[in-house]
Formats: structure tokens, C-alpha cells, sequence
């Protein structure tokens, strides 16, 4: 199958794409070809774009997290604090739940934030594809460490507890950009292959489908052609008729 591209630097542009794409020799099947090829983008796009909304849910925990901890600085820590210990139990819950936002993040056995990777392949013969890689984005994988019994009585232990969801923050943060300039990728390539799927669809249909009025048209000539051809036939017949009666 001919190389399908994406336009930009070091790359084909779309209509060189298209025209490689139509007169390779070894191509059978364009249109079958190109239809297997936009299944395979677009749930490319769809795990992505899971990824994407787990993390957006996973930073809105995670900050959550930073505030219940900054809460609990609040509170003196003269002597063992109930609220203290309340926050440290909220916190521990949160840190849970990030684990399971992780799980969930999954798009048809692919799961971006439990470091499974995902191959998108932008023709058959794999000599256009990208790889994005994933990543380990449950608690551990952010570095985040759950608070042990009595540990949020100790401001100090609080403080380090802040320093590990700042940089969760910020790990989450880039790895969304990087996430999404794959995305933008992706989608440039799902929409071009939409588009020529409409141009080969289309032209197909110029080939094959018929002109309604034209045909119309040609049709009602050829009736009238035989309506004619059956009037001189029976004016000769009548001729021959009245030859025959004079002799």
C-alpha cells in the first residue's frame, strides 16, 4: 500500500499523499484499505483522548490532596490533634482514588497511564507510524507516598508530604502537553484520511452513477426513434399493400 503521510517538515503534503496513494500498482483495494486505516486512527484518538481526561481528573485530586494537607498546617501540633488525624485519613482516601482514576484510563485494552504503549500505523506497510509511550500514573508512579499513622502530626512530615504533590502536579502537567500534541497529531492524520476516503468515494461515484436527466433524455430519443421506425414500417407495408392492388 502506498505511504499516507502527514503534511508538514521532512513530509509529503496531502496531495502528493493522495496521488501516491491512487497510482500505487500494488494497490487492489484503496478505498477498503484507507476505511481499516481510519478504524485504527481514530481509536488511537479515542485512547488518547481517555488519557487526556484521566489525567485532567487526576491533577483535580491531586490539588484537592494539596489543599487538605495545607489544612491540616493549620492545626497546632503541640499535642496529637484529632483534626489533624481526620485530614490525614482524607488524604490517604484521595491517594486512592488516584489509583483508580489511573485504572480506569483504559481505551480498548490500552491503557496510557498504566505504561502501556500505543502504535498508530498511518499506512499498511508501517513505514509512517508514531509511538507514544505510556506511563505509570497511579500514586506510586507519581511518587506520591501514602501518610503513615500519626505521620500529619509532625509539620515537617506534612511539608515533605507538599514538596512530593507539587511535583506530581507538575509531572501530570507536562506529560498532558505531550499527550496532546500526540493527540493533534493523530486527529490531522484521522481527518486527512476522512477527506481522501470522500474524494476516492466520490470520484467512484462519478464513474459508476448515472445522470438521471441524461439518461432520461436518451431514453425518450430511443422511444421516439422506435416510434418512428414503426410508422415507416407500417407506411411501407401500406405502400406495398396498394402496389399489389393495382397490378
Amino acid at each position: 500500500m502506498a505511504d499516507v503521510v502527514l503534511s508538514g517538515a521532512g513530509r509529503n503534503s496531502p496531495l502528493d499523499d493522495a496521488t501516491a496513494f491512487i497510482t500505487a500498482s500494488s494497490l487492489k483495494s484503496p478505498l477498503s484499505n484507507l476505511k481499516r486505516l481510519l478504524e485504527s486512527v481514530g481509536s488511537a484518538v479515542l485512547t488518547l483522548e481517555a488519557a487526556d481526561k484521566s489525567i485532567a481528573a487526576i491533577t483535580d485530586v491531586v490539588e484537592s490532596a494539596v489543599a487538605t494537607v495545607q489544612q491540616a498546617l493549620r492545626f497546632t501540633s503541640t499535642a496529637p490533634n484529632n483534626e489533624r488525624a481526620m485530614l490525614e485519613t482524607r488524604f490517604n482516601d484521595l491517594r486512592t482514588q488516584i489509583d483508580q482514576l489511573a485504572s480506569d484510563a483504559g481505551f480498548n485494552g490500552v491503557n496510557l497511564l498504566q505504561g502501556d504503549n500505543l502504535s498508530v500505523n498511518f499506512n499498511e506497510a508501517t513505514s509512517s507510524s508514531l509511538t507514544i509511550s505510556g506511563v505509570n500514573f497511579d500514586a506510586s508512579g507519581l511518587s506520591i507516598t501514602a501518610a503513615a499513622s500519626g505521620s500529619f502530626q509532625h509539620d515537617d512530615k506534612i511539608n515533605n508530604t507538599l514538596a512530593e504533590l507539587d511535583k506530581a502536579i507538575n509531572t501530570l502537567r507536562s506529560q498532558a502537553a505531550i499527550f496532546g500534541s500526540n493527540l493533534s497529531v493523530v486527529e490531522t492524520q484521522k481527518n486527512f484520511t476522512e477527506n481522501l476516503i470522500y474524494v476516492l468515494e466520490t470520484s467512484a461515484a462519478g464513474l459508476t452513477l448515472a445522470d438521471t436527466s441524461e439518461e432520461g433524455a436518451n431514453l425518450l430519443a430511443l422511444q421516439t426513434r422506435q416510434q418512428l421506425s414503426s410508422v415507416a414500417v407500417s407506411l411501407a407495408s401500406q405502400s406495398n399493400q396498394n402496389v399489389l392492388r393495382h397490378l
